[in-house]
């Protein structure tokens, strides 16, 4: 494949893969067979894969473009795979964007992928822009090395208040933040001694095929697709149902999941319908077994915290099962054993 763009990080033969680089499109229409790639370099010694790199892309039209186009995996590496890079896409009609995070099945350590984090903390000095947080210790801009800091996330500046008023972060140290005045001031809604939070919104969050996302911020989102993935926040909220955590959808597909579990062992035990008929096969149970688990999915919550003062971490974790069990495997659940 030709690239419009790429920046992969350089393979390496005896320490660890270079990290993919940062790529930055602003474009009207986007067309053409081409790739944008961003992957983290490999290695096939002692040592691990680099990490994804940082794709964004800001446009109007992207419909001519192939998706499946843009990668930022991490690289693959003899003692540890690299974490997965980011994809973030935003049309001029999106209020958030779309963040993609997708390292092709690879296999890395939980929290490979962190995104930038504010944190979360308390006041103890505001003016009208200026947050101060003494005790921080904030990542600092940097023209230089061109490091953000908190440059451009979001920040709420008392978690405890009901208003859902956020300010857009445009400059900071390490112990204070300053806002957008265009957003307000900071004083008509938090005081000293309120807790503040960083927040990402994302129109589109998809987080695949092994990615392992962590922030120390709240994950808000339009909609959420995990497969294969993993991604841990302060919080992760639905956008227009910030009272609800997607987390009790979670449990549903879980239950759906123990009540197919439950339709299998009746179908297998039953035979071909009421009982008295025909009882089923070793075969014919090892294929009803893949048949379910085919479409079966793991689902592992942690217990929640809903203490308004606890600093609660939310995990969603998806796991994709294999598709086919061994028979001798398949006979032990159901109590049998081949002979």
């Amino acid at each position: 494949m030709s690239f419009l763009f790429k920046a992969d990080g350089s393979d390496s033969a005896g320490y660890g893969g270079g990290s993919g680089g940062g790529i930055n499109i602003n474009v009207g229409t986007l067309s053409g067979a081409g790739g944008i790639r961003s992957v983290g370099g490999s290695n096939n010694s002692p040592g691990s894969g680099g990490g994804g790199g940082r794709i964004a892309v800001y446009f109007d039209d992207i419909s001519d473009f192939d998706m499946d186009n843009i990668t930022a995996y991490g690289g693959d590496g003899s003692s540890g795979d690299g974490g997965a890079g980011t994809i973030y896409l935003k049309s001029s009609v999106q209020a958030h964007g779309d963040l993609i995070v997708d390292n092709n099945n690879l296999v890395t350590t939980t929290d490979s992928t962190p995104l930038r984090s504010t944190g979360k903390g308390a006041i103890t000095a505001l003016s009208a822009t200026v947050l101060t947080d003494a005790n921080a210790s904030f990542p600092v801009p940097d023209p230089v090395t061109g490091a953000l800091g908190l440059i451009g996330l979001e920040l709420d500046p008392d978690t405890n208040d009901a208003d859902t008023a956020t300010f857009t972060i445009v400059d900071n140290t390490e112990t204070t933040i300053t806002i957008d005045i265009a957003d307000g001031e900071l004083t008509t809604v938090a005081a000293i001694g309120d807790t503040y939070i960083g927040e990402h919104y994302f129109d589109n969050l998809s987080v695949i095929n092994g990615a392992k996302v962590e922030t120390q911020d709240r994950i808000i989102f339009n909609s959420l697709f995990i497969t294969g993935g993993e991604l841990q926040a302060e919080n992760i909220y639905q956008i227009g149902k910030v009272e609800t955590s997607p987390i009790e959808k979670l449990v549903k597909h879980q239950k759906d999941n123990m009540q197919r579990e439950r339709d299998r062992r009746r179908i297998i035990d039953d035979g071909r319908g009421p009982k008295g008929k025909a009882r089923l096969t070793k075969e014919e149970k090892h294929i009803i077994n893949k048949e379910f688990d085919a479409h079966k999915v793991k689902l592992l919550i942690p217990a929640q915290q809903y203490d308004d003062e606890a600093i609660t971490t939310e995990t969603v974790k998806e796991e994709i099962l294999d598709n086919y069990k061994e028979t001798a495997k398949v006979d032990a659940e159901v109590g049998e054993t081949s002979g």
